[in-house]
């Protein structure tokens, strides 16, 4: 029997964290006509199954900062809970959808999954919805790869059942025979699934992330930041490396960019970082009271002088 928990439409922020708030003069309206009389044709069938890249469900809960992530993990390890539900949203935030959520919580792990974790837009803030990388048809279940992270002897059984099953969630699927393993990487190509190579550590517990380079965005092959609460991820090429570190690696973000030492404030949009000794000067709040370095605190503040020179001109034509 699954925990109590509270279901919710959106997400909810906890403590400190802020939901932010939209810009509608920046917004890009939909398309869509609100007044179709048919918005889905009578053959489509739309109700009985769901087509490849169709939205399936948003992953919502509380949104909670890492001092909440952390004293939730300790709360759960000292009362022996096994049941996780965190997932990374961005540098700065995770969703815990156990105390609150959706039906997207009860959705299993499976290592050839049918769905896949993407992060939107919306409305100026960054959500992540579940979407579907095949054909489903009806009565499917409906899975998703966690992509966990975890350090230590412990590890959470796996059992998808499916042809690739790695036998533990977290660990790397294993590799298919090179007819099946050909056919796998078609179809998660044309779906537009991320290939993800790890290294490095993550967490005593478990978190699911989202596959994206800290600094570029972009997927491709990534290692972990080892710190046990930093959810970051990075290119090789990122973050100057060029093979795989073989030892406990700690990114950038945790070193004073001037004396190395422990930081204790972070830019909120490259790796920069610093001590409380040399914080001052380096770091500035922007309009979305983020900190930022020196170096984009001057980009920032010059794209929203272009945005507004932008809009002011589109006022006057």
């Amino acid at each position: 029997k699954p925990p109590m928990y509270v279901k919710i439409k959106s997400n909810k922020p906890v403590g400190n964290v802020r939901m932010l708030e939209p810009d509608h003069s920046n917004l890009t309206p939909c398309d869509c006509d609100p007044f179709s009389q048919q918005p889905c044709d009578s053959d489509s069938n739309c109700l009985n199954r769901n087509c490849q890249g169709d939205f399936i469900i948003e992953y919502v809960g509380e949104v909670i900062d890492e001092s909440e992530y952390k004293h939730r993990i300790d709360n759960k390890h000292n009362e022996k809970d096994q049941n996780f539900y965190f997932l990374t949203i961005d540098k700065d935030r995770m969703i815990d959808a156990g105390p609150k959520g959706n039906f997207a919580r009860f959705m299993n792990h499976s290592c050839q999954p049918n769905c896949e974790t993407q992060k939107w837009t919306v409305n100026g803030d960054t959500r992540v919805g579940l979407f579907a990388i095949d054909d489903i048809p009806a009565n499917s279940e409906l899975t998703f790869n966690y992509n966990l992270q975890c350090v230590g002897p412990d590890k959470k059984p796996c059992m998808c059942g499916a042809p690739n099953c790695s036998g533990y969630i977290g660990s790397k699927a294993t590799k298919l025979v090179e007819d099946d393993k050909k056919k796998l990487r078609t179809d998660l190509t044309k779906s537009g699934k991320k290939w993800k190579n790890r290294r490095g550590g993550g967490l005593s517990a478990w978190k699911m992330g989202v596959e994206e380079c800290f600094l570029c965005g972009k997927s491709g092959d990534l290692i972990d930041c080892c710190n046990k609460t930093c959810p970051k991820s990075y290119h090789l090429e990122c973050v100057d490396l060029k093979k795989p570190p073989k030892e406990r690696w700690i990114c950038p973000w945790h070193c004073c960019d001037v004396c190395e030492k422990r930081t204790s404030q972070r830019c909120s949009v490259c790796t920069s970082a610093f001590c409380p000794a040399h914080s001052d000067g380096n770091l500035h709040l922007d309009s979305n009271q983020s900190l930022v370095c020196n170096k984009h605190s001057k980009v920032r503040k010059e794209s929203e002088r272009d945005d507004r020179v932008t809009f002011t001109d589109r006022k006057l034509s």
